[in-house]
Parts: structure tokens; sequence; C-alpha cells
């Protein structure tokens, strides 16, 4: 299932290039008020049937069931270019993470963010943040987070695109996260990944001296 989800947006793509899929005719034949309002009605009972589910693994497979329930709505949406907020898209797109469909995420992500949208009701950050931060966390949790390096940079990207206001330890985070996926690639890119990172706030002391041990001795080998 990851599979399909991963190569949504590359097909997409594909599909609008090869004039395959005509983005005003899809925003009005199906993009309406009532299917909008249709998606919200069926995400608060997706919530609810979520907390009621005790197993954490059995909740995270009924999560990824569900973003494939909502694939051929969202598709609408960013064919049809709608800027306005969109509780649904935004709310899978943090799913989607939650699943590790990573290309997914990004598509919903750089959608969102490029049209400015809120945060799902009940965060307090903005989405920005909130988006730097889940996946500034997913990067540091991942087991080869070099192979995230250059969708945690795209993501940086985007959240700096207009100097947002972002929150030091979400900041702290990110380029904590930077520093982990250079490690091995390019430890001196690391190292002022990890110095930033402290200058942020973080506590990498470890890292950085680690780092600047064995570029030390690079060099003077």
């Amino acid at each position: 299932m990851g599979v399909i989800l991963q190569s949504y947006a590359a097909k997409h793509r594909l599909d609008v290039e090869a004039g395959r899929v005509a983005p005003r005719a899809l925003a009005s034949s199906q993009h309406s008020a009532n299917h909008h309002k249709l998606m919200l009605v069926k995400l608060d009972k997706d919530k609810h049937d979520l907390r009621a589910i005790k197993s954490q693994f059995q909740r995270q497979v009924r999560k990824l069931e569900i973003l494939f329930e909502y694939a051929d709505y969202l598709t609408t949406v960013i064919n049809s270019g709608d800027a306005k907020h969109n509780e649904t898209l935004v709310t899978i797109c943090l799913w989607a993470l939650d699943t590790m469909q990573v290309e997914y995420f990004m598509t919903l992500a750089e959608y969102a963010l490029q049209h400015r949208m809120n945060s799902p009701q009940g965060f307090k950050r903005t989405l920005p943040e909130l988006l730097m931060e889940e996946f500034s966390g997913y990067v540091l949790d991942y087991e080869k987070p070099s192979e995230m390096l250059d969708r945690l940079q795209h993501l940086g990207e985007l959240t700096n695109k207009d100097k947002c206001a972002i929150a030091d330890e979400i900041t702290a985070k990110f380029y904590k996260a930077q520093g982990l996926a250079l490690q091995r690639s390019n430890p001196q890119a690391a190292l002022q990944g990890y110095q930033l990172a402290q200058k942020y706030g973080a506590k990498v002391k470890q890292a950085i001296s680690r780092l600047e041990k064995q570029l030390c001795k690079t060099n003077s080998g």
C-alpha cells in the first residue's frame, strides 16, 4: 500500500503534463461545497473511530487504510488549485507522516504551505512550525536519516520561504535532524548543522565534540 501512495505525486504530475487531467473540469464536477462538507463529516467520524482503537498498531493500520479513502478527494482539491484552508487536507497530511507515507506527506505539505493553510484544529503551532517539527522528529527517529535529507531541506525552504516565525526549539530540532542526516556523507556540513542547532538551544554538545575530533583526525592525517 505504501508504494501506491508514494507514487501518487509523480503520477499526478505526469497526468497533468500529458493532458489526461483537466484541473478546471475536475474542480467544477467534483469539488463542490457539499463534497467538502461530506469529507469533514467523514473526517470527524474517522477521528472518533481511531480514538476508540486501543492498539497502537491496529490504529496505524486503520489510519493507513483511511488515507486511500481520501485520495480521490484530495487529488481533486490539488487539481483545482483551491487556495482556501482545507481541514481534511492538513489532517491527512499529518496522518501520511504517521504511517510513513513520506512522499504523500510532502505532496500535501507543499500544497498546504504554498496556499498558507492553517494547522488542523487542536494544534497551537502554526502550520509551518507543525510540519517542520513533525518531520524533523521523523528524521531523527528514522533508521537511515541520510535518505530523508533532500526532503528535509526542501521542507526547510518551504517553511522559511516567507520568513515564517518559527519557535527556536523547532529550528533547533530541524538543524539537529539536518546534522544527523549529513553526518556520514558530509561531516563538515553536519558539524555546521549541529552548531546551528546548539545556537537555537539543542543539546548536541557530544555530537559536536565527536565530529570535531573526527574532522581534526582527518585533516591531520
